[in-house]
């Protein structure tokens, strides 16, 4: 984009115009820091009472005239800011007029925040051995880059505050590093330093660390642990006790391992205490702790992380519980096989036949051929001895009654029964009966043999 010039004439008649000696072109400015924009012209004026007198400047922003003061100042015609705010971008204008005659100039300025709080980062304690050299950090970010100054109590410290203290400054793109060193500590030494940053743009933005300095006399390390039990799926907090100065330097092992632990995952590691999140079985065992300080021998210290009793309950109890599930589990499959072996060897037994009409009929005949001796004379049952279930209800059919008086003679006289004084007559129709009922009851006695079942 072009940027010009633009002149109004106020009056009429020759004139010598107004020429800039200086283009002004858009700025992006950073904020708060110090700038100056120039604007110089020249034009002689017929009318004026002095040829060489330059013509006068004003500057405005956004149209309002810009004020001397304490952030803006007019000098020959340029305009000092000390530092411009963010509400102060805008459009800035510079007129030059004599009396006959007005020209401008102009430029956009845009501020660029880059402004950063300061702030500041170190160690609370420092550890130095007496007569020998300590350098203390602190590190101070911003920007611009903070200045940092370094106090003890409420003194601060300079270069003509004790000759065994000095201090340096190592500046980078948005932070310095300021180093107190002590050369030959002394026991008077210890106490409170305090490093201050300050933003060199606004002194409001201020940053302090205080940092105890410890003095001491060199001791070699010492360490304990002792052993700690544990519940499953809880936080542990396995601490060290170490002495010695300077203060041991501590690393942790588990079961004789070489690999010291870290910090990652479930394990975080903070100086003499190592803390493991969501404890498992596997977390068990021996652990060992080193202690070191550059002084004498390395320290160690054993001690063992074991399952506390309520886990071993739990686990015992869920043991027995698995295992009696197991045994019940074991008795039903050894149940469920021994019925399907017996179901498999099972043989039913073969069911009676029934005899059919004709075979009734039959067996009917055959046994009145060859009377059956040694019966009761009983009613006829030639119709009700055709059915195999009749006779199964009415078992006293088949009774048999050694008094018969149907025996032939031989026969009770051999058994000393008196002779029937029964007719012919009745015996024919005896003879008759008990033929008909003999011929029943041996069908009785050969139905019973063949296992006839009753009718289904």
């Amino acid at each position: 984009k072009q940027w010009y010039q633009r002149r109004v004439a106020i009056t009429a008649g020759v004139i010598e115009d107004i020429e800039f000696d200086t283009v002004m072109s858009p700025q992006t400015v950073e904020h708060l820091v110090p700038l100056t924009f120039d604007c110089q012209c020249s034009g002689t004026p017929f009318t004026s009472g002095d040829p060489t007198a330059p013509p006068s400047v004003l500057w405005l922003r956004d149209g309002q005239p810009i004020v001397d003061g304490d952030a803006f100042k007019v000098e020959d015609g340029s305009l000092i800011i000390a530092g411009l705010e963010m509400d102060e971008a805008g459009m800035y204008q510079c007129f030059c007029y004599n009396t006959l005659e007005i020209a401008q100039t102009y430029m956009p300025v845009t501020v660029k925040n880059m402004t950063v709080p300061v702030s500041i980062a170190g160690k609370d304690v420092a550890e130095g051995v007496y007569d020998e050299h300590i350098d203390i950090l602190c590190r101070a970010n911003g920007y611009p880059l903070p200045v940092v100054t370094w106090f003890k109590g409420n003194a601060e410290i300079t270069a003509d505050y004790d000759m065994r203290y000095s201090i340096s400054q190592d500046n980078f793109n948005d932070y310095v590093i300021s180093t107190l060193s002590v050369i030959s500590v002394e026991d008077g030494d210890a106490g409170i330093l305090t490093c201050r940053a300050v933003n060199q743009k606004v002194s409001t933005y201020t940053a302090e660390l205080e940092i105890e300095f410890r003095v001491g006399h060199e001791i070699p390390p010492s360490i304990s642990l002792s052993d700690i039990s544990i519940q499953l799926n809880s936080a542990i907090s396995f601490e060290a006790v170490a002495y010695g100065y300077p203060s041991p330097v501590i690393t942790w092992y588990k079961d004789l391992s070489l690999v010291p632990i870290t910090t990652g995952g479930r394990f975080y590691v903070d100086d003499t205490t190592l803390f493991i999140d969501g404890a498992q079985n596997s977390d068990t065992g021996l652990y060992t702790v080193k202690a070191s300080n550059g002084v004498g021998a390395d320290a160690y210290a054993n001690a063992t992380i074991t399952l506390g009793s309520n886990n071993l309950i739990v686990m015992s109890s869920a043991g027995g519980a698995c295992g009696l599930l197991f045994v019940v589990s074991v008795l039903i499959l050894l149940y469920v096989l021994f019925r399907q072996k017996q179901k498999k060897n099972y043989v039913p037994p073969n069911e009676a036949v029934t005899p059919s009409e004709k075979e009734i009929e039959r067996r009917i005949r055959m046994s009145a051929e060859s009377p059956v001796i040694g019966f009761n004379p009983k009613p006829d049952l030639s119709e009700k001895t055709k059915s195999s279930v009749y006779l199964r209800e009415n078992p006293a059919l088949c009774d048999v009654n050694t008094t018969s008086r149907n025996l032939p003679p031989i026969l009770r006289n051999s058994l000393g029964i008196p002779a029937d004084t029964s007719t012919s007559s009745g015996t024919t129709s005896e003879d008759s009966d008990s033929s008909s009922y003999n011929s029943d009851t041996k069908i009785v006695k050969k139905m019973k043999k063949s296992k006839v079942a009753p009718a289904r």
